[in-house]
Parts: C-alpha cells; sequence; structure tokens
C-alpha cells in the first residue's frame, strides 16, 4: 500500500488520526491546479496557520506536476459523482 492511500484510504474517505477525507473535498474542488500541485510535491508542515488538520502533510517530491494535477481531476471527478 502506498502512502496516499494509508493516511487518505483506497476509497479516499480518510483514515482517523492520518489523512482526512478527500471525497468531495471543498478544498480539493476549490483550489486552483498551482496551488494543489504545490501542497501535494511540498507537503505541508502542522503549525502552518492555513492547515486545519495539525498533522503534517508529508511532501511527495517523486510526483511529476502534471501528475499531481491528474490527481486533483481524478478527485474532482469522484466529487462530481457524490
Amino acid at each position: 500500500m502506498n502512502q496516499r492511500m494509508a493516511c487518505h484510504g483506497l476509497k479516499v474517505r480518510g483514515v482517523e488520526g492520518l489523512g482526512v477525507d478527500l471525497f468531495g473535498s471543498n478544498w480539493v474542488l476549490k483550489t486552483q491546479a498551482q496551488r494543489f500541485v504545490g501542497f501535494i510535491c511540498k507537503g505541508q508542515l502542522p503549525d502552518d496557520p492555513e492547515y486545519r488538520t495539525g498533522r503534517m502533510m508529508p511532501p511527495f517530491t517523486s510526483i511529476p506536476d502534471t501528475q499531481a494535477a491528474d490527481l486533483q481531476l481524478y478527485l474532482k471527478n469522484l466529487a462530481a459523482k457524490k
């Protein structure tokens, strides 16, 4: 199981104490693609004032920007089915 699945679950519904539910996430839906890509590739520290979970979002530096953008499109398509 890769790290994304471990944190957000196979169905992106979140894993308690690890990753938030991404299915229909307003943040995913409303965030500009460039910011989303930066978030995925750079991660975020728990003390960032814009971060709501208080947990670290690890950086995925090996994911190309185009793949991170595709991830956002995939999550937006899931939300449309909600």
